[in-house]
């Protein structure tokens, strides 16, 4: 689940020594936290657990519902990168 991830991970899960990144809030895996990842979450405002526009990759917070505070914790992570 994203909301488990620090604001930075990198693991080499491969013999090349590559690396890769995961981002808290890079929801479209271009290894950086923009726009684009804020409105994913904005996208889901107001979906609750149960209902079926609730996804909860955009729970931030695991409380069932995705409001204000989950897109808060996306904003917070605005601009980090792994580059």
């Amino acid at each position: 689940m994203y909301s488990e991830l620090t604001t930075l991970d990198v693991a080499s899960d491969d013999n090349n020594g590559a690396y890769h990144c995961a981002l808290f809030g890079d929801f479209d895996g271009n290894v950086d936290v923009n726009v684009a990842d804020i409105m994913r979450v904005a996208n889901h405002w107001r979906c609750k657990c149960g209902g079926a526009c609730y996804n909860p990759r955009y729970d931030m917070d695991g409380d069932c519902d995705i409001d204000v505070v989950d897109i808060m914790k996306v904003v917070a992570n605005w601009g980090a990168t792994c580059w």
